[in-house]
C-alpha cells in the first residue's frame, strides 16, 4: 500500500531536516521523485533573458540527482503556474499539452517570494499516472522552505 500524502510529507521533513539552500531544493527534488515515484522532480525559474523559457535550479530524474536543463514554455505546463496557478494533471497529460511526448501527469505550485511574487515553481512530472491522488499537497507542504532557498539561491 502507497504512503499517504500525509506519511509522504513527515518522512520528508524529517529526512530533510539540517538542509538549507541549494542543498534543500536537490534533497527535496530526489525525495519527491523517489517518494511520489514520477520520473522528474525539479524547481525552475523563467529566464529573465529569455521570457518563452524556463531553466531548472536543480532536477532529479527517476530518484537520483539529474541535470539542470532549459525548457520552452510556451507548449509546458510550467507556464500556467508561473501565471501564479498551481496545476494538477494526474494522466493524460499530452491530451492538454501535446509537446508533452511520453509524459502522462504534471503537479506544479508557484513559489512565491516575502512579497507574493512568483520566484519559480516546484513541480513533479511522470510517465506514468499519479499513484497518489494528492500529490498536490505534498508539494504545497514544501512551497514555503523552497521558496526561501530560490530566492537565497
Amino acid at each position: 500500500m502507497a504512503d499517504t500524502p500525509e506519511l509522504v510529507i513527515q518522512k520528508m521533513e524529517s529526512a530533510l531536516a539540517g538542509f538549507s539552500g541549494l542543498r534543500y531544493l536537490a534533497a527535496l527534488t530526489v525525495g519527491l521523485s523517489r517518494a511520489l515515484q514520477t520520473r522528474y522532480a525539479f524547481v525552475s525559474r523563467q529566464d529573465p533573458q529569455k521570457v518563452h523559457f524556463g531553466s531548472t535550479v536543480v532536477m532529479a530524474e527517476n530518484g537520483e540527482s539529474g541535470k539542470t536543463m532549459v525548457y520552452d514554455l510556451r507548449d509546458a505546463p510550467c507556464r500556467s503556474v508561473l501565471g501564479g496557478q498551481s496545476l494538477t494533471i494526474p494522466c493524460n497529460l499530452s491530451d492538454f499539452y501535446p509537446g508533452q511526448i511520453g509524459l502522462s501527469a504534471y503537479s506544479g505550485i508557484p513559489l512565491r517570494d516575502a512579497k507574493g511574487v512568483v520566484i519559480g515553481v516546484l513541480a513533479v512530472v511522470s510517465d506514468k499516472p499519479f499513484a497518489m491522488a494528492d500529490v498536490d499537497t505534498v508539494l504545497a507542504a514544501f512551497a514555503s522552505k523552497s521558496a526561501l532557498a530560490l530566492a537565497s539561491a
